[in-house]
């Protein structure tokens, strides 16, 4: 029986629950310090976070795993379909509008 226990112990899911967890108690001092009124954590960074990893080309199943949601709430609500950002598409824009 305490070999199942480690078995549960050792799964992808775990893993970034842990890393979570850490990376929220660090996020927490590190508001504090900065005086922030609210606490940090890592849900905040959420949006950044997927939308970094969808423009530097990361496989959005993986991005998905790493949220923990699903590719469709991706797509959704992240997932523009390709991988121009905002500011190249500015850029285009004033270039073409310059000519």
């Amino acid at each position: 029986m305490d070999d199942e226990k480690e078995k549960t112990y050792q799964t992808k899911d775990y893993t970034f629950k842990k890393f979570r967890e850490k990376l929220n108690i660090w996020l927490k001092s590190v508001g504090k310090e900065l005086g922030v009124d609210y606490d940090l954590y890592a849900y905040v960074f959420r949006h950044t976070a997927i939308t970094v990893a969808l423009d530097s080309g990361l496989p959005i199943s993986y991005i998905a795993m790493a949220a923990g949601t699903s590719i469709e709430m991706i797509q959704e609500h992240y997932y523009n379909g390709d991988s121009i950002t905002n500011q190249q598409r500015l850029q285009m824009a004033f270039m073409k509008a310059a000519t």
